[in-house]
């Protein structure tokens, strides 16, 4: 079982060759796709979607569309796809608990799902992958459901399973508490239990999560300061948000969280709560409040990562020169690094420049950035804005 840690800095880009097939995608009523499972011996594929859904769109037109994954899928299965908001989707989505779009079911003509992931993976092998797992009653997510009683104190199995669960969007904190429950504490350092806590805790209470915090350096040593201080403030943005996005938020909540990471006072403390209200500003407050309080504070706070995204919000939103200027100073630390010399991050570096009217400079990174692009072997149609980005440029 592979375990790869990997930091997406700026934008995913991706190339894509031109397809003439597509997965087709049968009009049939859920029974009748049932029905025909069963005269056919084969598994129902469902594209569980919803119209909003961005991931999903973006699958459904260059994934579904590439050759070998519609030849695959049209031998193969029983295409069919819901939106899990309208019709049929509706008691779709409660039978088979889909919480998160897209959601990839296989289901059997009895109705039974025997396999499910969640997600828009961009590789095509990933999709033939995902169908023949699913056609082997070995190594499909039914199977592993089907042992979870019997093996769950089996430490290897309880890794892959819950690697598999969080693939899913299916609840998993009880099944991960459990886990490392079993696991004695001078184990929690071990680097399976490191990997597993570094992907899926999210309970800032839970024994691993508070025995992380109390040995922030053992951590730091073997595993690299930046990816325990990523994993620390990560656990407790992920507590705000859900604070934030409540649809009965309580200011008291928030407070009650900054409150008690004042009270742990671990390192690295203020930089969470530097995240945390930059996140709630933008909740509650406006774009321009955000932007003020990210140029205010985030040379203290921000790291490498958190550049970009920063920058380009600025560019989107702001044309306040000081903001500007700011966000041109972060890209220029971004971009002279190796974590910020690709296409996307000297785009937003040559957009910055634009706004600022620094047309020497904003030309310079603008024409890096469309080298960079194809020297990364991506699809003109993915860089055409920044050709237009350079020709307002050079009316500047």
């Amino acid at each position: 079982m592979k375990y790869i840690f990997s930091l997406v800095v700026c934008a995913v880009t991706l190339s894509f060759v031109a397809q003439n097939k597509a997965i087709e995608f049968e009009k049939l009523t859920f029974d009748q796709a049932l029905a025909k499972a069963k005269k056919e011996q084969k598994l129902i594929f469902m594209d569980a979607y919803t119209s909003w859904c961005g991931p999903c769109k973006w699958m459904s037109k260059h994934m579904f569309t590439n050759d070998k994954i519609a030849e695959y899928f049209n031998r193969e299965f029983i295409n069919v796809k819901f939106d899990m908001e309208k019709g049929e989707g509706v008691d779709i989505a409660k039978r088979y608990q889909v919480y998160c779009y897209p959601n990839l079911l296989f289901i059997d003509g009895d109705g039974k799902l025997v396999h499910r992931t969640a997600g828009a993976a961009q590789e095509v092998q990933d999709y033939l992958d995902m169908g023949e797992t699913a056609k082997n009653p070995e190594t499909r997510f039914g199977a592993w459901e089907a042992q979870y009683e019997s093996k769950k104190n089996d430490v290897a199995f309880m890794q892959e399973y819950i690697t598999l669960l969080a693939g899913t969007c299916l609840p998993m904190d009880e099944k991960l508490k459990y886990y490392f429950e079993m696991q004695d504490e001078k184990d929690l350092l071990k680097d399976y239990n490191w990997r597993t806590m570094f992907y899926y805790t999210r309970d800032f209470n839970s024994k691993e999560f508070k025995y992380l915090l109390a040995h922030q350096d053992e951590f730091a040593s073997k595993y690299t300061a930046d990816s325990v201080q990523m994993k620390v403030s990560y656990v407790f943005r992920d507590a705000g948000n859900r604070i934030f996005y409540r649809k009965d938020y309580q200011e008291e909540d928030y407070k009650a969280l900054v409150k008690q990471i004042k009270d742990l006072n671990f390192a690295g403390h203020e930089a969470v709560l530097f995240h945390l209200e930059l996140a709630r500003i933008n909740k509650m407050g406006s774009k321009e409040e955000m932007i003020a309080y990210a140029v205010a504070h985030g040379d203290k706070y921000y790291q490498l990562e958190d550049l970009n995204s920063i920058s380009w919000t600025i560019y989107e939103s702001s044309d306040d020169p000081k903001a500007l200027q700011k966000a041109a100073s972060w890209m220029a630390k971004l971009t002279s690094s190796e974590m910020g010399n690709n296409y996307a991050c000297l785009d937003t570096y040559a957009a910055v420049l634009y706004k600022l009217k620094d047309k020497e400079k904003a030309t310079k990174y603008a024409e890096m950035a469309i080298a960079k692009a194809k020297e990364e072997g991506l699809d003109k149609s993915r860089y055409k804005d920044t050709e237009k980005l350079l020709d307002k440029i050079k009316k500047l």
